[in-house]
C-alpha cells in the first residue's frame, strides 16, 4: 500500500516542484541565485561581508534582468505595431483594388447602356450626313435658279 501511495504522490510532488521552479524562474529569483553562485565561483569568496557581496550581485543581476525584460517588451510592442501597420496597408490596398473594380464595372455598365441606346435609337429619316449632302445639292439648284432669273431679263 505504501509503495502505491508513494508512486501516486510522486508525480504530484514533481508537478508542484516544477510549478514553484517555473514561478521562481519567471520572477528572476532563480536566475539571480545562479548568477550569484557563478560570481562566487568566478571571483571566490569576498574578503568583506558575504551578504553585502550577495546583495550587490543580486542587484546587478536585477538591473540586467529588468533591462532585458524592458527590451523584450519594446520588441514585442514594435512587432505588434509593424503587424498592425502591415494589416492597415493591406486593407487600404484591398480597398483601392475593390474601388478600382467598382469603377471599371460602372464604366462597363455605362458603355453598355450607351451602346444599347445607340442600337435602339432610330436612324434619323434624312440621316445626319445625308441631309448635309442634300443641302449641298439643293444649294447649287438655288444658285442655278437665281442664275436663270438673272439671265432672263
Amino acid at each position: 500500500k505504501e509503495m502505491a501511495e508513494s508512486v501516486e504522490t510522486t508525480p504530484q510532488k514533481v508537478t508542484k516542484t516544477q510549478k514553484y521552479q517555473n514561478k521562481l524562474r519567471e520572477s528572476g529569483i532563480l536566475d539571480a541565485y545562479e548568477y550569484l553562485l557563478d560570481s562566487l565561483c568566478k571571483y571566490g569568496l569576498p574578503t568583506g561581508d558575504l551578504f553585502e557581496f550577495a546583495s550587490m550581485m543580486v542587484l546587478k543581476y536585477e538591473k540586467r534582468w529588468k533591462l532585458k525584460k524592458r527590451q523584450e517588451l519594446n520588441d514585442r510592442i514594435m512587432k505588434r505595431e509593424e503587424e498592425k501597420q502591415k494589416k492597415k496597408l493591406e486593407e487600404q490596398r484591398k480597398e483601392k483594388e475593390e474601388e478600382e473594380k467598382r469603377r471599371k464595372a460602372a464604366l462597363a455598365v455605362k458603355k453598355k447602356k450607351e451602346e444599347d441606346v445607340k442600337e435602339k435609337s432610330p436612324e434619323p429619316k434624312s440621316g445626319g450626313k445625308k441631309v448635309r449632302k442634300e443641302e449641298k445639292e439643293k444649294k447649287p439648284e438655288k444658285v442655278r435658279e437665281e442664275e436663270e432669273k438673272v439671265e432672263e431679263p
